[in-house]
């Protein structure tokens, strides 16, 4: 392949992408990293270029790859490393950036699994990222994300997905009081994480379609969701700690959701 250097005009396009305003104006996002480009691929998700280093495309994996992406009629690029080094959001990046159209998840929910989670004010990327990974794990039919809530396209929460953006679809800048009321109006349950919380484990008594609410460690759930909550779970404290990110506790949750649905 034919390594280019990219000029200073494309760097400039690309780079624009690691900022939101440019990911709004040009309706692109980047994902780096080799995992990412293959679940963006396999997903389905418009990846529109694919850029990589000579020593990426020479390994066997690298070469998959590509052949992958040209398939697919995926444009792809072999540029210098320096190159790459500009357009990557990373150090040490893995020699290999996706461009990618919005919003990259799929439009319906691959799983009707009967859940949708929601997160109101998480602002921490890698908390959003490893939230998204964990809904995809088990299945969640649909990610609701607050107007407080990071951008979902923000380069640290689409690597710390590890792929879970491209398969669970997203509602951003959500009013999670509307949310709440349309579960309602369909005979849901509404159920909030919250430390103080009635229910150790999920609820009997609890109808489909769900919604989970999970809030930021500091803050958590706004008290006018809590109120309008059907349930208030908690997860059981047996050491020490004051609290678990909404990461760690999103994943558990789920987990105890399953267990609930497989139960009934």
């Amino acid at each position: 392949m034919t390594v280019e250097q990219l000029s200073k005009t494309a760097l400039k396009r690309y780079r624009a992408l690691k900022t939101p305003k440019g990911r709004r104006e040009a309706g692109l996002f980047l994902a780096e990293g080799v995992r990412l480009c293959e679940e963006a691929l396999v997903a389905g998700a418009a990846v529109r270029e694919l850029l990589c280093t000579h020593k990426l495309a020479a390994t066997e994996r690298g070469g998959e790859l590509l052949a992958q992406a040209r398939t697919k009629g995926t444009r792809v690029l072999c540029v210098d490393e320096a190159s790459l080094a500009k357009v990557s959001d990373t150090q040490h990046n893995q020699g290999v950036v996706a461009v990618i159209e919005m919003p990259g998840w799929p439009l319906r929910p691959r799983w009707e699994s009967g859940l949708s989670l929601a997160l109101d004010n998480v602002r921490d990327p890698g908390n959003l990222g490893a939230v998204w990974r964990s809904a995809a794990w088990f299945g969640v039919e649909r990610l609701i994300l607050s107007r407080g809530c990071v951008d979902p396209h923000n380069p640290k929460v689409v690597r710390a997905t590890m792929g879970g953006l491209f398969h669970v679809p997203a509602d951003v800048g959500v009013s999670l009081l509307e949310r709440v009321e349309e579960v309602h109006r369909r005979g849901g349950s509404v159920l909030v994480a919250t430390a103080d919380g009635e229910h150790d484990d999920w609820p009997k008594e609890a109808r489909e379609p769900l919604l989970l609410v999970a809030g930021a460690e500091a803050q958590g759930v706004s008290e006018e969701v809590r109120e309008r909550a059907d349930f208030r779970v908690r997860i059981r404290r047996w050491g020490a700690g004051e609290s678990l990110n909404v990461a760690v506790a999103a994943g558990i949750l789920l987990a105890n959701w399953r267990r609930w649905k497989e139960a009934r």
